[in-house]
């Protein structure tokens, strides 16, 4: 806005014009002039008290304009962030429905881990009909999406393990570099994980009232029949923010999904989920806060890909 000058004469009349406005509603221009000439000379007093009341008056106009346009753009804002949410969740969710096709085939009855995908959806607010949209499209083009572990260096040799599933390794691994190189960090491309991290493959049975699990020796016999290494009964964290008690079979990473299949076929459990857990043998002790807020937003920008399943870190921060 220009700093133009204003001058008194100026102001005068736009106070005249509200002044009989207000008084005897909207009147011609040439009625508001004849009025304005009838009007006594004023003190230069009485001049700047109308001046600081006519300035006061336009800067009140100017911030509750100015409210109001940034009340709009906060609604605008929040809603795309929500949307953005949205669609980063819905991306997700059709990857694991086409992965879940690959891995069980088409039909939801028998195959937990695409029923589980579809409550998923309706969780979120999907629609029906985009749902069936979604299905019949990755029933049609049911591809090669692959499950990868990558591997992400970070400050202090911090290191972060991507689960990733994706039919296009090589684009993602070039968005996972954009995202971690303006944070001075690296992909590796021969990642060491292994060494670092012990794993475990882990046969999830969620826990319904007609397995009784006051007594474990059933289970551990079960344990000891499929080859697993230990069961535990836990109560776990499900996707509706609701504690359920599970039994986890604990075995070495290769041999999951065999386990899981005798668990079912020979014993009658119904196994929810397979998964191999990282269990850290060395830790990177990070201090300092700067290094640490760096950590947490680029694990929060990994975890927003679509095609990431989990991220794995071995930091550990010291007490206060």
């Amino acid at each position: 806005m220009m700093n133009t000058p204003v001058t008194f004469s100026h102001l005068y009349r736009i106070l005249c014009r509200e002044s009989l406005a207000t008084k005897t509603g909207l009147l011609g221009k040439a009625c508001i002039c004849q009025h304005a000439k009838s009007l006594p000379i004023i003190s230069e007093k009485c001049k700047l008290q109308w001046r600081n009341t006519a300035l006061k008056s336009t800067v009140k106009i100017q911030v509750r304009t100015m409210a109001g346009h940034s009340h709009w753009h906060n609604i605008r804002h929040a809603k795309a962030a929500e949307d953005k949410k949205y669609q980063a969740t819905l991306t997700k969710l059709q990857i694991a429905m086409k992965s879940a096709i690959i891995e069980g085939g088409e039909d939801e009855k028998t195959n937990k881990r695409l029923a589980d995908v579809l409550e998923s959806m309706k969780r979120a607010s999907v629609p029906k009909i985009q749902i069936q949209k979604i299905l019949d499209n990755a029933r049609k083009k049911s591809g090669p999406v692959e499950s990868h572990f990558l591997e992400v260096k970070g400050p202090r040799n911090a290191t972060f393990v991507m689960e990733v599933e994706t039919d296009n390794l090589r684009k993602l691994r070039d968005d996972i570099r954009k995202i971690v190189k303006k944070h001075m960090m690296t992909l590796q491309d021969w990642p060491s994980y292994s060494q670092l991290f012990e794993q475990k493959g882990v046969v999830t049975v969620g826990v319904t009232p007609e397995l009784q699990v006051d007594n474990m020796d059933p289970y551990i016999e079960i344990a000891l029949e499929v080859g697993a290494e230990d069961v535990i009964c836990i109560a776990e964290e499900g996707t509706d923010g609701e504690k359920n008690l599970v039994l986890k079979f604990h075995c070495d990473p290769n041999s999951v999904n065999q386990i899981a299949g005798e668990i079912e076929d020979t014993h009658g459990l119904v196994v929810s989920r397979t998964q191999v857990e990282f269990h850290p043998l060395v830790y990177c002790v990070m201090d300092s806060p700067e290094d640490i807020e760096v950590c947490e937003k680029v694990i929060e920008k990994l975890k927003s890909l679509p095609e990431t399943v989990r991220v794995i870190d071995n930091i550990s921060v010291p007490e206060e």
